[in-house]
């Protein structure tokens, strides 16, 4: 049974089961989505104001498994689902130069733009950011530009950005500052591509498992809980609601405290995740949000380091 506010009917959710346009999964990836298979059930009413849950709770979090060596040296080389390392073939050795081409890009027009800026207190660096993202664009200097679901080509597990605009440039986050991308599929209906969880104090983050509350409700950045708002069951929310219905497979980055950038945090890529349970919840700031509980799909590469992340 779904949801009367959903978009689509249930047979059309069955007569999706198939191959979705823009899906390119990782080796073992579907193996890891039909392991969810099992898991949706009807859509459970409750009283106004309890939690609305579409799925059941996920098991507990697995032990960490083993950390892949980094490569030192000839070959390029890249983890396995087997947790050894593997020499990229020449395809993946392509893509690879392609994202580091674009980011290189991307960090040289960013100090051209900071030159040519004013240096005052009132001035916003995320300005530029964005801005330089419109300059690749326009140059056609962007990679992977185009919406798909899955893995994107050229970006591994664990690669690190420094700027949201390094994300967008190299295809792996498209929207600037909103924490879900979302493509539209031919049937009509909108499918999330990633999610970026923040370090918000209702987000819980760790390799296996991470719990993140849909977007919207606060201004990006504020605090301030005068400014919270209910979140709605729209735009990115209801893609993701979608996604988990239809057991897609969805990119997720997360932002990390880091010493050693400037700006005192990078956004890390995690791989790819299944939303299992969305519930709908009052935030810390009394405002109705949806929560969404995220598990990691199996047969990909170890995290680099996923002991000291989590």
């Amino acid at each position: 049974m779904v949801s009367s506010r959903s978009p689509f009917t249930t047979q059309q959710v069955q007569n999706s089961a198939g191959p979705i346009r823009g899906f390119s999964g990782p080796a073992g990836g579907q193996r890891g989505v039909d392991q969810f298979r099992d898991l949706a059930v009807p859509l459970k009413k409750s009283k106004k104001g309890g939690t609305r849950t579409i799925c059941p709770p996920p098991p507990p979090d697995s032990p960490p498994s083993a950390t892949a060596s980094p490569a030192g040296g000839g070959p390029m080389l890249t983890g396995s689902s087997s947790g050894r390392l593997r020499r990229l073939s020449p395809e993946e050795e392509k893509d690879r130069e392609l994202v580091r081409k674009a980011l290189e890009e991307y960090n040289r027009t960013v100090e051209v733009l900071r030159r040519g800026k004013p240096k005052s207190k009132t001035h916003n660096p995320a300005g530029v950011y964005k801005e330089a993202v419109d300059v690749l664009r326009r140059k056609r200097a962007c990679v992977n530009d185009e919406k798909r679901l899955g893995s994107v080509p050229g970006v591994e597990i664990g690669k690190c950005f420094h700027h949201w605009g390094e994300m967008m440039v190299v295809g792996v986050h498209h929207p600037y500052r909103r924490g879900i991308s979302v493509m539209k599929q031919d049937s009509g209906i909108s499918l999330a591509t990633s999610i970026v969880a923040t370090d918000s104090k209702e987000n819980s983050v760790t390799v296996e498992r991470i719990v993140y509350v849909g977007e919207g409700g606060m201004p990006y950045g504020c605090t301030d809980g005068k400014l919270a708002r209910d979140q709605k069951l729209d735009g990115g929310n209801r893609a993701l609601e979608n996604s988990m219905k239809m057991k897609q497979p969805v990119r997720v980055i997360c932002k990390l405290p880091s010493l050693g950038s400037a700006a005192g945090y990078v956004y890390v890529y995690y791989g790819l995740y299944l939303a299992v349970e969305m519930n709908e919840v009052t935030s810390v700031h009394g405002k109705v949000v949806f929560q969404f509980v995220m598990r990691r799909v199996s047969g990909q590469p170890d995290l680099p380091g996923n002991r000291r992340l989590q």
